[in-house]
């Protein structure tokens, strides 16, 4: 029982949690997923594509910095709060204007969701150890259900208008948790040095790329994704991703965060592999 107890207490601040997993579900299910899809029911050009995910692409990088020089200023608590309402706010107007709206209106709507949407996730990660008694575990969990409940298939298989509803009430219901800061965060017991970042971006950087790009890749190729995403392999795939997030929260926890990392280029690397065959 005591045991039991220890488990769950390592899971941290659910509320911290809550928040973890509406992020990762908005960026998901709305951001990569029904937002690109009703750009290609409007049946824009390449080049229009391009034009408007560059936009996203650039909001992201200035509401990430905005983030960081505002929280001198700012409450962290407050920004956070803001992003995510602003974050909300995208997907419905997307829904509502999805047949009508026109490209320079899709623009500043790319752009939106990039600066509301960089801002929320560099202050979420970033204050993970002011929300969760351990942010480790508590991300992993998070970033898990997130998965999860994007490969339901109600709500993986549901017209890209219907995820832009969803996508934007459950950002909005997680506003309504209220996060109250841990008095004591406990402090990482090994820091990293500085002078690891560059080294530190970079393989983020490619990571994060590698999956964009088999995410795409498979996305836009019907044989592939019926063989990944089909309604047979969604439930498999939901917990598939729960217990490789909660796995890998556990390891970074345990300070095996180069062997969660090598194991993810190991294993992207060869799925990449595949579906280059």
């Amino acid at each position: 029982m005591a045991r039991g107890w220890e488990v769950i207490t390592m899971l941290g601040n659910f509320r911290g949690i809550g928040w973890v997993t509406g992020v990762y579900f908005y960026f998901l299910i709305f951001a990569q997923f029904s937002f690109i899809a009703v750009l290609e029911q409007r049946g824009f050009a390449a080049e229009s594509l391009r034009i408007v995910m560059g936009s996203m692409a650039v909001g992201g990088i200035a509401g990430s910095f905005l983030a960081m020089i505002s929280c001198r200023k700012v409450s962290w608590l407050k920004l956070l709060k803001t992003s995510a309402l602003a974050c909300s706010i995208m997907p419905i107007l997307v829904a509502v204007g999805a047949s009508t709206w026109s490209e320079p209106a899709f623009v500043v709507i790319a752009l939106g969701i990039g600066l509301s949407l960089g801002a929320l996730t560099v202050l979420i990660s970033a204050n993970l150890p002011n929300i969760m008694k351990n942010p480790y575990m508590g991300a992993g969990v998070g970033t898990g259900i997130a998965y999860m409940l994007s490969n339901i298939p109600w709500v993986f298989s549901s017209s890209p208008i219907t995820q832009c509803y969803v996508t934007g009430a459950m950002i909005f219901g997680v506003t309504l948790i209220r996060l109250k800061p841990i008095e004591n965060p406990v402090e990482d017991q090994n820091p990293v040095k500085l002078s690891y970042f560059p080294l530190g971006l970079l393989w983020f950087t490619i990571l994060v790329w590698l999956d964009s790009a088999a995410f795409f890749i498979i996305q836009h190729n019907q044989e592939m994704k019926l063989v990944t995403w089909g309604d047979a392999y969604l439930w498999r795939n939901a917990v598939i991703h729960l217990l490789a997030a909660v796995i890998s929260g556990w390891l970074i926890f345990k300070n095996r965060l180069v062997l969660v990392l090598v194991t993810a280029f190991i294993l992207l690397g060869s799925a990449g592999l595949m579906v280059s065959h």
